[in-house]
């Protein structure tokens, strides 16, 4: 499965809290959508404590639950190094494992790439 470009996963990442409106993480998350990265984005309002840089460290971030495709996470990848605000963003990335068949369905055919 690990290989299969039609795999539907969630990628999780972390952003800057600040409120939801026209700005950077909006217009991240739309070109996101625009480009066919993701077919969905849910954000939650999460703190994180972790060390950085030998300091700990606690923030208010928002996390970014995107549903997408193992065929489209370099593409991820790339975005995630060219539009976000940290040095080291946060990208795991998660196999769903089972689902709505319509809704796997869907992400499938939101996130297929324009030479598929």
């Amino acid at each position: 499965m690990k290989d299969d470009p039609e795999e539907v996963v969630v990628a999780i990442t972390t952003y800057p809290l600040q409120p939801f409106k026209r700005g950077t993480e909006y217009e991240w998350i739309q070109s996101l959508l625009d480009l066919g990265v993701a077919a969905c984005i849910s954000t939650l309002n999460v703190s994180s404590a972790y060390l950085w840089k030998g300091k700990r460290e606690n923030k208010s971030e928002q996390m970014f639950l995107i549903k997408t495709t193992r065929g489209r996470i370099e593409d991820l990848k790339e975005a995630l190094e060219e539009g976000h605000p940290y040095d080291t963003p946060e990208l795991l990335v998660f196999p769903v494992i089972d689902g709505l068949d319509t809704y796997l369905d869907w992400i499938r055919s939101q996130t297929k790439t324009r030479d598929s």
